[in-house]
């Protein structure tokens, strides 16, 4: 991937409303998710974007992009909070591999089973019974 690349990045994720240039009238909180996005190594935001596209495409339904990159404050403070297994640089947001994703209210239930699906198909892991929507990847 290179910097040519970015555009096109960016474009699916202005596309799919969930990613780059929020608004400035968001809540902050999507606001902060949206600009660490961009923190994410190339190669992540395109996987992150294929995946978004890739459920759209075959659901017509959008998954809501959440957590990214965390620093290490945030996540030792999610594991003593007991919202995280993983605690310090080890953890998988920390590192920049890992992604949550949330399925938007109303949507069908079947839309789980069918979403996570295609996580696995574009090889993402995770998905765990405590933690439906945690992505994360190994060849990033």
């Amino acid at each position: 991937m290179t910097r040519d690349d970015i555009p096109l990045v960016a474009l699916v994720a202005l596309l799919l409303g969930t990613l780059a240039r929020t608004p400035a009238h968001a809540p902050p909180k999507r606001k902060a998710e949206a600009d660490r996005f961009q923190l994410l190594s190339l190669p992540m935001q395109a996987r992150v974007a294929q995946l978004l596209a890739t459920v759209l495409h075959r659901t017509g339904v959008r998954l809501v992009l959440g957590s990214t990159l965390r620093t290490v404050a945030e996540q030792e403070a999610l594991y003593r909070a007991g919202k995280s297994r993983v605690r310090g640089a080890n953890a998988p947001h920390v590192r920049g591999v890992a992604v949550d994703v949330y399925e938007p209210a109303g949507a069908p239930a079947v839309f789980r089973r069918t979403w996570q699906a295609v996580a696995r198909e574009l090889g993402w892991h995770g998905m765990y019974s405590w933690d439906a929507g945690h992505l994360e990847r190994r060849d990033t």
